[in-house]
């Protein structure tokens, strides 16, 4: 008497589907070699550059100075008028911060850190 478990089941054809493979010539190894080497110099580009220091060339010999993070919203020009003395020019204090931070235009982004004076002089 043979368990119905170890009868044996009727074997079905199994259908291969015929998938094609894609073999790439000398031609598309080659280019994939490019891509991936290329993509693997832009990475460790990106990661040698996050790990540099900025070097910040104050313009103002001596000041002490302090790091601020750019909020959402903020310009340059809002946050030189929010620090400049009353009656006194915030365009000069524009200038005086893209000079210490080494910046070639007023655009700042939410989370990059500038560096200002402690105090702004009255001079600005």
């Amino acid at each position: 008497m043979a368990n119905s478990a170890t009868k044996a089941m009727p074997m079905m054809a199994v259908r291969r589907s015929h998938v094609r493979s894609r073999r790439r010539g000398p031609e598309g190894k080659t280019l994939l070699k490019a891509a991936v080497a290329l993509l693997a110099a832009l990475v460790m580009w990106c990661g040698w550059q996050s790990a540099q220091p900025n070097d910040v060339a104050s313009d103002l010999d001596g000041t002490p100075v302090v790091s601020y993070t750019v909020k959402p919203g903020d310009t340059l020009w809002s946050y030189a008028q929010s620090i400049t003395p009353e009656g006194q020019s915030v365009s000069k204090t524009v200038n005086m911060l893209m000079g210490l931070n080494n910046m070639a235009s007023t655009q700042i982004v939410a989370g990059q850190t500038i560096v200002v004076p402690e105090q702004v002089p009255s001079a600005a």
